[in-house]
């Protein structure tokens, strides 16, 4: 009888939730999922139509303008298909400010703790701004659903976002 269901998994534990789902015939209005299986286009063809609706809390999708376009083409040139899921754009991203550092020759762990740049900055959207402890603070998460076999972000945070669905069962 849950309305919402929060779920972290894998590609092989989604793909085995909305199995179960299938099988008891039951679905909760909203399904809000983490994890890297949630964020992968393999898992949206899995699934297929049965995860329309779903939302996702992950790293922020490719943008069809700037360096993340540029950086998606540059994938879709390598691997001949289009970039999984926002995992390589924030991996670009992560390793551009190592490979700036190195070529500067600079002590990495000084120079990224001491680097502050403004959200906006990197090509997914983060700034950079980073606690003794080493966690970025300039980095976020976005809200995401899927829609007609795609990720979509719908957080009101990010320009161009669009509004969510939420499924009525």
């Amino acid at each position: 009888g849950a309305d919402v269901v929060i779920h972290a998994g894998m590609p092989d534990d989604v793909a085995l939730f909305y199995e179960a789902m299938a099988i008891m015939a039951w679905r909760p209005r909203m399904v809000i999922g983490t994890g890297d299986g949630y964020s992968l286009a393999s898992t949206g063809f899995t699934i297929g139509a049965a995860i329309n609706g779903t939302m996702v809390a992950g790293a922020p999708l490719y943008e069809a303008t700037g360096e993340s376009a540029m950086v998606a083409a540059l994938y879709r040139h390598r691997y001949a298909a289009s970039p999984r899921s926002a995992e390589s754009l924030t991996s670009y991203v992560g390793a551009i400010l190592v490979f700036d550092a190195l070529v500067a020759g600079k002590p990495l762990p000084q120079t990224l703790k001491t680097q502050i740049l403004p959200h906006g900055t990197l090509a997914n959207g983060w700034g950079v701004h980073f606690t003794s402890a080493g966690q970025n603070v300039g980095s976020f998460a976005t809200l995401q659903q899927w829609r007609g076999g795609r990720l979509i972000t719908i957080d009101g945070a990010v320009p161009g976002h669009a509004a969510a669905i939420i499924q009525r069962h």
